[in-house]
């Protein structure tokens, strides 16, 4: 299984372009979304203070087996 999000996307279609010319080889695609987590912490303070943000990211899961 192979997943890709964000730029990997494009390297994860270059794949499934060169699996889709193989002989005897199933490809299945997928899109779906992920959470993904960013700490935000400010600089510049004697303390520093951060904070957890969840975004939702676009995401490409592919399958590949033989038939």
């Amino acid at each position: 299984m192979l997943k890709g999000t964000g730029k990997a996307i494009e390297k994860v279609l270059g794949m499934v372009v060169y699996w889709l010319g193989q002989e005897d080889v199933e490809v299945r695609v997928r899109t779906r979304s992920v959470g993904a987590v960013d700490d935000v912490v400010e600089k510049g303070s004697e303390e520093e203070v951060g904070e957890s943000r969840l975004r939702r990211v676009s995401c490409l899961e592919v399958g590949i087996s033989l038939r």
